[in-house]
């Protein structure tokens, strides 16, 4: 979306676009609400928008909602999530947050909701999402067999976690991604989603990670990048995320810290996907109190 403006949106013809994958990691309402409004006058049709779930292991394609549907979001309760249990809500709740539907097994697949011991969980029941099927790979090389990750009657651990409703895959977000403070769970996105507006940030783009401080205490790290120069104004943005991730998941100022990185510094994958456990370690680099953008180490690329 950033690279074509909204005054050359009416130059593009995109009626014919029957069809737009979407695998993202997460697949967010917002999002697509964004991109669709964003190229509507263009002639880009709702239903066009197709979100999936897919993984390498599993040669691609994992699960697909039905063809030519809008995409449907489903909205539930965010404090009954991070206990486990996905509680639908109306959209406008005060704790809603929405995940998107990306549908049922494609032929030949297998899915289940397992809990960390490996039992099956029930619909609405937040655990780790399985695969199986003809096209899931059987290990990796060089891994032994009998240590294979899906050594367990065929059945893929993806480490991602999520839910099923309506006979539908739901995709919440990563095991080892979770932020736990206190013995409480709280998912990264929450902590993103409530500051990834906020004026300040360069093209959005932020990444909530969990931290411990020098005494041990479990805290959320905020590394947002951005153009910001003066030191002052620096501070305030720095304050400003802090307050608003506070508000959103109801923790004290001492829980939340914000770390101001420059511009394209976040790491990424190949894929363009941010790796949180190296944005860990980049929270914890000396930096100065202002983020000096006309100068990025390789550190920070």
């Amino acid at each position: 979306m950033d690279a074509v403006t909204p005054a050359e949106v009416p130059e593009l013809d995109l009626s014919c676009w029957r069809v737009a994958f979407n695998g993202a990691e997460p697949v967010l309402p917002e999002v697509i609400e964004r991109f669709t409004a964003h190229f509507a006058p263009a002639g880009f049709a709702p239903e066009s928008m197709y979100p999936v779930y897919g993984m390498a292991e599993a040669t691609l394609a994992v699960t697909f909602p039905p063809a030519r549907r809008a995409a449907l979001t489903t909205w539930v309760d965010r404090d009954r999530l991070a206990a486990g249990e996905a509680v639908t809500v109306p959209p406008d709740a005060a704790r809603a947050r929405g995940f998107i539907a990306l549908g049922r097994p494609v032929r030949g697949m297998e899915l289940r909701i397992v809990d960390e011991a490996g039992g099956l969980l029930p619909a609405g029941r937040v655990g780790e999402v399985e695969i199986r099927g003809a096209a899931v790979t059987r290990g990796y090389l060089g891994t032994p067999a009998a240590t294979a990750p899906t050594a367990r009657d065929g059945w893929l651990p993806t480490g991602d976690l999520g839910f099923l409703h309506g006979g539908e895959l739901h995709v919440s977000g990563r095991r080892k991604e979770m932020i736990i403070i206190r013995g409480e769970n709280y998912y990264p996105e929450d902590a993103e989603a409530a500051v990834r507006d906020t004026p300040g940030l360069y093209r959005r783009r932020c990444v909530a990670v969990a931290d411990v401080t020098a005494d041990g205490a479990e805290v959320i790290t905020v590394l947002v990048e951005t153009l910001v120069q003066d030191r002052d104004e620096a501070a305030r943005l720095a304050g400003e995320i802090q307050a608003a991730v506070c508000r959103a998941l109801d923790l004290e100022r001492g829980r939340v810290r914000v770390h101001l990185v420059a511009p394209d510094a976040l790491p990424r994958t190949s894929s363009g996907k941010f790796r949180r456990s190296a944005a860990r370690e980049l929270a914890h680099e000396p930096t100065r109190e202002v983020p000096d953008v006309t100068r990025r180490t390789s550190a920070q690329l």
